[in-house]
């Protein structure tokens, strides 16, 4: 049976990931269908696979890290992040939650 504070504590976890995904799909320009389908190393570029990979070996042994990376678009554009994985564990569920800041520089500014 769930608590009222966990059934609000639950909801409210939902509206803040339905709220992320909105910001991920824009960002990596893909529609709700083709995101959920990807896996992570889908949105890397050839070059970062083998570092997503130790990242996700050493989120075995610890709660949260932080590196830098490049993904690409689905229009194939790619960007410099900052990734910042994070364990979670809510009611007996954990996952990764992930992160990301663009920091990839903005052509023009000085």
């Amino acid at each position: 049976m769930f608590s009222i504070v966990q059934y609000y504590l639950s909801s409210f976890m939902i509206c803040i990931l339905i709220s992320l995904m909105a910001k991920a799909l824009q960002e990596f320009g893909y529609s709700r269908d083709e995101f959920l389908k990807m896996q992570i190393f889908d949105l890397h570029v050839n070059s970062e696979l083998e570092k997503s990979l130790e990242v996700l070996e050493k989120m075995k042994t610890t709660d949260k890290t932080t590196v830098k990376t490049i993904f690409k678009r689905k229009d194939g554009a790619v960007f410099s992040a900052e990734a910042s994985p994070c364990k979670i564990s809510l009611e007996g569920f954990s996952f990764i939650h992930v992160h990301l800041q663009n920091i990839t520089p903005e052509v023009g500014n000085t």
